[in-house]
């Protein structure tokens, strides 16, 4: 009816267990459809953790998207945006900035992206990575199979967009593009100047614990910086030694670095440091409202954009209507939480 780009087909755990053929049953079903049907066999994530499922992920995207068609016209300037997710329109407000540079975006795998643009993905100049932890297998496979070199960026923050930005023009070394992305950020910071002083006088000072997916452990620690804030915690639930080497490199020394608390031990360390702010997943979110413990969700099911310079407003609007909410500044007045004291 529909006649998809393609049709992905995820092995379950009982798939695996009892030996189906995915692959024939893929290859047979393309015959049948006329559409890419492609296997993901990540059964049980193989017996090992989320991110070695990711890795599986990635693969069936090269063995069966990736260089499968040619684009028709190809510049320079060509790129692709690997680990771009377009959490809550992220990815809008990266696009136009990077559009503005004189780029050309082929691909962006995968938020807001389609099937036949990542199949071209192959021919990007330079892959630019921002999501570091399952996205940097997918780069490095593609540096191997066809020489694509890629670097990492981060859109979270001013100083962060800015040295992106930055980056992205020195690799391609172009006159005109780095004249023309010293104006794109000159422009961004105008247009931003001053709309988060309110934010920051209240924000100024505070300290907030990070327990989230990899790469946000450290992606978002500038930003919160700039904000005035103190990133005293940082841990992932299901980081690698890289996310836990980039942690280390971002925060200040003192900084107390978690990996994989349960509930119980994340609970020990919220009531021992008592931070003004967690920043976590939903399993977290009620541990923290009983403390009393503002919270804000900055995974998947966030709805506001974070990233580019824009997205450091809404950032900064939405920690402080956390930290500054009445009913957490009430709560700790009366003993600190809903924790039975």
């Amino acid at each position: 009816m529909y006649h998809p780009g393609a049709i992905f087909v995820y092995a379950t755990c009982v798939a695996g267990i009892i030996g189906d053929d995915i692959k024939a049953v893929c290859k047979k079903s393309e015959e049948i459809t006329g559409c890419r049907v492609i296997p993901v066999q990540s059964e049980g994530y193989q017996n090992h953790n989320k991110t070695k499922g990711h890795w599986i992920g990635g693969d069936a995207l090269l063995d069966y998207v990736i260089g499968t068609k040619e684009p028709e016209k190809t510049t320079p300037f060509d790129i692709n945006i690997v680990g771009e997710f377009n959490v809550a329109g992220d990815l809008w407000g990266i696009k136009p900035l990077i559009e503005a540079m004189g780029i050309n975006i082929i691909s962006t795998l995968t938020g807001d992206s389609h099937v036949d643009e990542i199949a071209q993905a192959h021919r990007a100049k330079l892959n630019i990575v921002q999501c570091q932890k399952s996205s940097n297998y997918v780069a490095k496979k593609m540096k191997d199979k066809y020489g694509i070199p890629f670097i990492k960026v981060n859109f979270f923050g001013l100083e962060q967009t800015v040295n992106s930005l930055r980056d992205i023009a020195d690799f391609f070394g172009d006159p005109e593009m780095i004249e023309r992305t010293e104006e794109i950020i000159a422009k961004g910071l105008k247009e931003v100047e001053h709309k988060t002083d309110e934010y920051k006088k209240r924000l100024n000072g505070k300290t907030v614990a990070l327990y989230v997916g990899g790469n946000k452990a450290w992606s978002l620690v500038r930003a919160f910086e700039e904000l005035g804030m103190d990133v005293m915690m940082s841990g992932t639930k299901n980081g690698i030694k890289e996310d836990y080497e980039r942690i280390k490199e971002t925060v200040k020394d003192g900084t107390i670095i978690v990996d994989d608390a349960n509930s119980t031990e994340l609970a020990r360390l919220l009531k021992k440091y008592k931070p003004n702010l967690l920043i976590s997943g939903a399993k977290e979110k009620y541990i923290s409202l009983k403390l009393g413990i503002p919270f804000c969700d900055f995974n998947h099911d966030r709805i506001s954009a974070f990233a580019g310079f824009n997205g450091f407003v809404s950032f900064a609007k939405q920690v402080d209507a956390s930290v500054s909410s009445p009913v957490f500044n009430l709560s700790s007045e009366l003993g600190g939480g809903l924790n039975g004291t």
